[in-house]
């Protein structure tokens, strides 16, 4: 797995900032990810849908489509909102709200996000949390995910630690290293490696195509 990894890395020598940090007033992200599972490592191919547009400079609207915590389907819509919007530190609520495997479900989150400038340059960290409620069985699924993320000319290297627990199954983390690179007229291409490292043992590739309008 890390030559893997190294190898990847040598072929493409960003991902936008999202989180806590609000899109501009008509503003937006979208990404397509799709991740490819190792036969017999325990896991399942899936796909997700991603959007941000930013509606005013205080509110951003979203649409969340993929797969829960729970690896059910999900569709969700939400507003996010600054509690911190300026300065290096950033912190932002969220409020969504749609389904997941055809349950209506609440999703409150709470999103913090700094920079960095540093010796390999500038870069960011952010932490993102939610809680997944379903209104009809009144179960609550809960994720954390921690990205860090640094800049280059054409491209950006990131680091992220997904971690989660569905209602009656045990706790999940996976490390999910990615890189990106710019193609052009705002689209930009993932490339990634996701180790699951506790709780299963599922390994595969990350592929992702993202573009900011």
């Amino acid at each position: 797995m890390v030559r893997v990894l190294a190898f990847v890395f040598s072929l493409l020598p960003a991902a936008a900032q999202a989180g806590a940090w609000l899109r501009e007033p008509g503003h937006g992200f979208f990404s397509a990810t799709t991740y490819l599972l190792e036969p017999g490592s325990g896991g399942q191919h899936y796909a997700g849908i991603y959007l941000e547009y930013g509606l005013n400079r205080r509110l951003t609207f979203g649409l969340d489509l993929g797969r829960g915590v729970s690896g059910n389907t999900k569709s969700i819509a939400f507003l996010r909102w600054p509690l911190v919007g300026t300065g290096r530190h950033r912190v932002a609520l969220d409020l969504g709200i749609g389904e997941i495997a055809g349950n209506p479900t609440l999703r409150p989150g709470l999103f913090y996000g700094t920079g960095f400038d540093g010796p390999l340059g500038s870069g960011w960290l952010s932490l993102e949390t939610a809680a997944e409620r379903n209104l009809r069985a009144g179960c609550i699924d809960y994720k954390a995910d921690l990205t860090l993320g640094l800049n280059r000319p054409r491209h950006k290297l990131l680091l992220q630690l997904q971690s989660g627990k569905a209602a009656g199954d045990p706790a999940f983390l996976r490390l999910v290293p990615s890189v990106t690179r710019d193609i052009g007229k705002g689209w930009q291409v993932e490339l990634g490696l996701t180790r699951e490292v506790i709780g299963g043992h599922a390994s595969g590739l990350k592929l992702g195509l993202w573009r900011e309008f």
